[in-house]
């Protein structure tokens, strides 16, 4: 399989293997899912975390960290700085982040879900850039880290493709997390926003680096 694909199970699903991060050393602490307005990893001033008046001016991204499949409407409401493993977080900076384990782990996977949700007052014009940041720790030696994508298998059988990633502060291109309408392609698609209230997208894609 190949980028661009929908994640097996992304956003409102019962899934757990949507995202793996793999890293093969010991790490030291557990690690964290942050996000930030850029490569630079120190703003969140972009509109895609102030939110709107409709969406009560929260964040409009949210993630949850998996050691088992959660309920299928894990979204949250709020932000929570450290979010356990297992419950969901609005991402936003050091105020909204999920914790990826229970403790430091040994060589090993973690797992996270992702969504949007988008307020019927949010404008064409309003900027929606973030970026995730994966926060690790260690002591021992350097692990090789990865992040892929359940590409087309499923929740018992996955299929992991990995994503194109940058070290903090290179801004170079990475992988695109990519909101569509039903029917889309991974390139130019759009989404509807209601005319009232807020709704989660249809599809998401990871489409080409960017």
């Amino acid at each position: 399989m190949a980028i661009p694909f929908i994640p097996t199970g992304i956003g409102q699903n019962a899934a757990k293997e949507v995202f793996k991060i793999s890293f093969d050393e010991d790490l030291s602490q557990i690690p964290e899912l942050h996000a930030w307005d850029d490569f630079n990893l120190n703003t969140i001033s972009n509109k895609v975390f102030t939110g709107t008046t409709v969406n009560g001016d929260v964040p409009m991204i949210g993630a949850i960290g998996l050691t088992v499949a959660p309920s299928a409407s894990w979204y949250p409401a709020t932000p929570v700085a450290g979010a356990a493993v297992d419950s969901a977080s609005l991402l936003i900076g050091n105020d909204g982040y999920n914790l990826l384990s229970s403790a430091a782990p040994v060589a090993g996977d973690v797992f996270f879900n992702f969504d949007f949700s988008f307020p019927s007052d949010v404008l064409p014009g309003d900027t929606m850039a973030f970026v995730l940041e994966f926060r690790y720790i260690f002591t021992g030696a350097t692990p090789t880290v990865t992040l892929a994508g359940n590409d087309g298998g499923t929740e018992g059988s996955p299929i992991y493709t990995n994503l194109v990633t940058q070290p903090g502060g290179i801004g170079g291109a990475a992988s695109v997390l990519r909101p569509s309408d039903t029917g889309g392609t991974g390139v130019g698609d759009t989404v509807t926003i209601p005319t009232s209230g807020e709704i989660f997208p249809d599809e998401i894609f990871v489409t080409a680096a960017a």
